[in-house]
Formats: C-alpha cells, structure tokens, sequence
C-alpha cells in the first residue's frame, strides 16, 4: 500500500501545480480513481479507500466548484468501490451518511453559487433534500439544482442502499428504504427513480432485474397478506412482474397457499444466485422463512396432520419439515406437539411460555374468520424471526 501510495503522490502534486480549471480537476479524478483500483487489487480491501471531497478541498478549495457538479458520480464510484470486496453491505449505515453529506455540500455550494452568478443558466432537474435522514417519510424541505447525470447517480446511490441492506438481511429496511423512494420518485421532474432503474440503471453493484426481485420477495416476507395488493398494484411493480412471468407465477401460487408449487420455484430462484458470491450467501434466508410463514398459516387452521401429509403438501422432504416445524414451535412456544413415534403433528391446550406471543396467537385462533387468521398469524413469524436472529 505506501508502495502505491507513493507512486501516486509525485504525479497528484505535479497535476496540483497545475491552474485550477475543468481539464485539470478531470486529471486529478481519473488519477484517484487508478489509485483507488490499484489500491483495492492491492490490499483485496476497500478499507483504505476514501472519498474524495477532503482531497479537492485541501489541495484548492477552488476546485470545489467542479466537484460540485460531479459529486454524487463520486459517490456513486465510491460504492461500486465498496461493493468489490463485498462490504457495501455491513457499511451502508455509512454510506447513508456519506449520501447525507454530499446532499448537504451541494445545497451549500449551490447557494454559494447563486451568490456569485445569478444568471447562471444550468440545465437541471430538482432533487429532493430532507432535514432528516434518506429513507425517512418526512416531507420534502427543499430542491436542489443538479445536472441529469447528477441525478441519475443520486437514484443509483438510493438504489444500492436498498440492495445493501437485503445482503445484511434487513428485510424490514430494504422496504423501509423503497417505501421513501416510492414516495420521492416524481419529486423530479425530468427523470424518475424507476426511470433510472428501468432505462438507465448499470450492472456494477447488482442488476437491475435482480433488485426489483429481491424487494417482491422482502415484501412476502416482511409484510402482510392484506399489505401485499398495496405494493403489487403499483404501476412500476406492475410492468416489472408481466415481464418476470416467473416471480408473478410464484407471487401468485404463495398467495393462493399454492405452496407446493411456489416453494419448487423458489428453489429454482436460489439455484439461480448460487454463481453470485453475495446473493448465495443471504438468499436461502428468503426461502427458509417464507417457509416459516407457511407453516404458520397452515398449522392456525387444522388440528391435527401427520408430517407425512403435511410433507407432501409442501413437496419437502419429512426430515426438512420436521426440523423446521420443531424449530418453529420453540420459536414461538405454540400450541402443537409432534408425536415423533406416529409421526403426528397435533394441537394441544397448554400455558404459553411467552404470554405475549401465546395471547396473540390464541386471540387469533379463537377468530371465525380463517383468511384473516391465516394473515395475522403469518405476519408474526417474520417478526419474531427477525428478533430472534438479532
């Protein structure tokens, strides 16, 4: 590394003696982009790359005003820089921050530039800013004046937040994090975040067809039957399921309790990223706690099953469910036992362990209302899941 670092250092103090102007700031980028390659094929760790605002602001301040109109490409650099050695995910709260910070430079730097030209005739398109933190609900505070280039980063950014976070398996903040960009994607004008993602959207970090996938299927995960029409109605969720004919197919039989059916395609979805280092790792989560949820659903509305039934209604295989229906009942202390020696799965009246869960849980069996119970009850295994993992 000061082998690398010092090769740099003679041709960036060169290039800074250089009059401050558009050509020169252009060197000094593609010079610091090299450096960060070499430096991350060197060390195999994006540790010891930074951003580059300190730089430009300590070698001139004058060259502010070009990183200004390049600043959110920068960013975006710096995250396809954190995603090769697969860390974009552990410090996504970080480069949330770094989103923060750039928003804020550039809404600075935009008043200071108004100051000195007020005539001055940029093409742009507004960008939304809150007081408050990305993916929050608050209410739009301010517009920003940023090239279309500029803004087509921004959205890239937003969106590999929100891939960062499925990777870490925080399926409640991918959603979190969607929800927001839902909410702010006609805040601009000229172009849209499911524009960028649709037309303009490049494969360094993750595709495109990939992510939206990945946010239907945290969807089932984190919400609840009644809450899926709200997210499958929207127009741009809508155009991307009648082309990924597959994920609708599956959407539709785990919908219908079709779970034989889904859970063989949901197989065939993980068979798929096996080949990607990152997505191999976190996705068998997915199918595993869909899995959960079903059982969940199918065990609030019958008495008693042989796990041989039971197997076969989900096309697994009677050791995979006996484990997971096992794990599920300490999971949530419900009121089943399995006879190992008959091989039965079996409701049974007892005092609940955790008064919490059981009240909810009975509270839900005692309703007459079986698609309501079924939702109900699913909508806890995600929950619990998720607490018990942390």
């Amino acid at each position: 590394m000061e082998i690398i670092n010092k090769r740099y250092e003679f041709k960036i103090e060169q290039l800074s003696k250089e009059p401050v102007s558009e050509k020169t700031f252009g060197l000094l980028s593609e010079l610091l982009d090299r450096k960060s390659t070499d430096l991350l094929l060197s060390t195999d760790s994006s540790d010891y790359i930074t951003d580059n605002t300190s730089f430009y602001y300590n070698i001139n301040q004058l060259y502010m005003k070009y990183y200004r109109n390049v600043s959110f490409e920068q960013l975006k650099h710096y995250m396809i820089f954190r995603d090769y050695d697969n860390s974009i995910g552990m410090s996504r709260n970080f480069l949330s921050k770094k989103l923060e910070q750039t928003i804020s430079f550039v809404k600075e730097s935009e008043a200071y530039l108004l100051e000195e030209n007020e005539d001055e005739n940029i093409e742009c398109s507004n960008l939304v800013n809150d007081d408050t933190e990305l993916g929050s609900d608050s209410s739009v505070k301010k517009n920003l004046k940023i090239s279309i280039r500029e803004t087509i980063c921004y959205w890239h950014c937003r969106w590999y937040l929100v891939y960062g976070s499925f990777i870490e398996d925080d399926y409640h903040e991918v959603l979190e994090l969607f929800d927001c960009i839902i909410e702010q994607n006609y805040d601009m004008p000229q172009i849209s975040a499911f524009e960028v993602i649709e037309k303009h959207f490049d494969s360094d970090v993750v595709i495109n067809t990939d992510l939206l996938r990945l946010i239907c299927l945290s969807i089932l995960v984190c919400k609840e039957a009644n809450e899926w029409c709200h997210y499958w109605s929207n127009p741009h969720i809508k155009r991307f399921l009648a082309k990924d004919k597959e994920l609708k197919q599956f959407i539709d039989d785990y919908s219908m309790c079709n779970y034989s059916s889904a859970l063989q395609l949901l197989e065939r979805f993980e068979k798929y990223y096996e080949p990607d280092f990152q997505l191999s790792k976190c996705f068998p989560n997915i199918p595993r706690i869909l899995r959960l949820k079903a059982y969940v659903s199918y065990l609030s509305l019958i008495q008693r099953v042989s796990v041989c039934d039971m197997a076969d209604f989900f096309s697994i295989s009677e050791s995979l469910l006996y484990s997971e229906v096992m794990e599920l009942i300490s999971l949530f202390n419900l009121n089943f036992k399995i006879d190992c020696q008959q091989g039965i799965i079996e409701y049974y009246k007892e005092a609940s362990k955790f008064p919490d869960i059981g009240s909810k849980i009975k509270s839900i069996i005692r309703n007459t209302r079986v698609s309501s119970k079924a939702t109900v009850v699913s909508s806890l295994v995600s929950k619990a899941f998720s607490e018990d993992k942390a």
